[in-house]
């Protein structure tokens, strides 16, 4: 049974997977444009990178990278 709880915050775990989902693709689609191999560790970072994660944005690899590169 559903209730409903005015002025009540509740984080759901969907918001999470969808956000993982979206850098997944952007990541994949970045690796695909410049035919580059696939490094687990900056996907990783991309994808658990601490600002973008509690309240997003979500954000091409390339801007990603070059924030981290500070170009």
């Amino acid at each position: 049974m559903f209730r409903y709880a005015y002025m009540v915050w509740k984080i759901d775990c969907s918001v999470s997977v969808m956000f993982l989902v979206t850098k997944a693709v952007y990541y994949g689609s970045y690796a695909a444009h410049h035919k580059n191999k696939i490094d687990i560790f900056s996907y990783l970072s991309y994808c658990f990178f601490f600002p973008s994660v509690p309240i997003g944005p979500t954000f091409n690899f390339n801007t990603f990278k070059n924030f981290i590169n500070k170009t």
